[in-house]
């Protein structure tokens, strides 16, 4: 909304006031979009680390006493991103705990333990979610909240998880459910908040997290030699993510490319996934899917006897080789009606029970009207009136 100096000075006033006038607000998180921007883990750490470091300077700058000036600590909060590299993301937030409580130590001198808690929400990737078969979301949301969970000395405060269709569309109230029965599933009925952290002492962890806080540190002094606001201004730190991320795409679309010059070479006409369909009511009422089989022919009922089901290891049955179909026959056309008498009565005779003597009246009514044509030529030459 403003340039990056009047920006501090506002969050700074604000910050000032809520901590004298209202003890129970926490005023400022810090941003958890860096991922999504293209941020590697380690531009994660540094440019998370300096946004915060940058407002607690400008807030040291108003002489506060040491006393207020760790409840500003305190009151900061993180929101970051947890992304699919598993062992990663872990050392990530076990990264995140130490250099924070080494900069409000060293650089801040704050000596109280609970305000240099790292204090964090996190909102997992939802650009790591796919169009194509998105069933396959709910396991990469898994793994992602387990990432922040885990470990209990880097164990997030507040988790976010999106809905498995995103990439689809705004999610409906059921889907969003089944992403907050996800959490507490994980919290209630799981024993992973009954121990100790898992990962201290753990060599493969504790060289991974040094690799990042090393590399954070070099970041961090490169920096905070021009200051945070003057590297902000001349576009370093965008320079720096939108580098990254072209990189990342560049990775995502090589492999891509490799997996479609593979999948060409082992099958003429390789066939890409389409997207599912998502049903309006992912899974219908039981009655209904009862009322269904039933109603469908050739179809056995749920509730059909045992003795009429086949049973899972019986051989399936034999495949129809023919046609079931066959084309429906005509009518037999209706017999062209009798000449002259005899019309009446074989349509009285077809319609109804013929009354006694009538076929014989019938029979000799036929036999004494002569048809047109016989009529005709039997018929006598016409006489001309008048003269001759």
């Amino acid at each position: 909304m403003f340039p990056p100096a009047p920006s501090l000075r506002l969050i700074r006033d604000v910050i000032t006031f809520t901590t004298s006038e209202l003890p129970k607000w926490n005023p400022m998180n810090v941003c958890y979009h860096l991922q999504e921007a293209g941020a590697t883990p380690v531009q994660e750490l540094a440019y998370a680390l300096a946004t915060a470091v940058a407002v607690l300077d400008e807030v040291k700058e108003t002489n506060p006493s040491e006393e207020v000036f760790a409840q500003t600590v305190q009151r900061i909060s993180f929101f970051v991103n947890a992304g699919m590299k598993f062992i990663t993301e872990i050392a990530k937030m076990r990264a995140f705990v130490d250099l924070w409580d080494e900069i409000t130590r060293d650089r801040y001198g704050v000596t109280d333990a609970k305000s240099r808690r790292f204090r964090y929400g996190v909102q997992v990737n939802s650009l790591g979610l796919t169009e194509p078969q998105p069933e396959n979301n709910v396991y990469r949301i898994l793994i992602q909240t387990l990432a922040v969970t885990l470990s209990k000395d880097a164990r997030a405060r507040a988790v976010q998880l999106p809905a498995w269709n995103e990439a689809l569309g705004l999610p409906r109230p059921w889907d969003q459910q089944w992403s907050l029965r996800a959490q507490q599933i994980l919290a209630y009925e799981t024993d992973i908040l009954e121990y100790a952290d898992i990962f201290n002492g753990s060599t493969v962890m504790d060289a991974k997290v040094e690799a990042l806080k090393e590399e954070a540190r070099a970041e961090l002094a490169r920096i905070d030699d021009g200051r945070r606001d003057r590297s902000v201004q001349a576009g370093y730190m965008k320079g720096r993510l939108v580098e990254s991320n072209a990189r990342r795409l560049a990775a995502i679309e090589a492999a891509t490319r490799s997996w479609w010059a593979s999948t060409s070479s082992r099958t003429a006409s390789p066939r890409r996934s389409r997207p599912a369909r998502v049903r309006s009511r992912p899974f219908p009422k039981a009655s209904a899917r009862r009322r269904s089989s039933a109603s469908t022919p050739g179809r056995r009922s749920a509730t059909s006897p045992p003795s009429t089901r086949r049973s899972p290891n019986s051989p399936p049955p034999p495949r129809k080789t023919g046609t079931s179909w066959r084309p429906r026959s005509r009518p037999p056309r209706p017999a062209p009606p009798p000449a002259n008498g005899a019309r009446h009565c074989a349509t009285s005779s077809a319609s109804t029970a013929p009354r006694r003597g009538s076929a014989r009246r019938c029979a000799r009514r036929a036999a004494a009207t002569p048809s047109r044509k016989s009529a005709s030529r039997s018929r006598p030459p016409r006489r001309r009136s008048g003269g001759g």
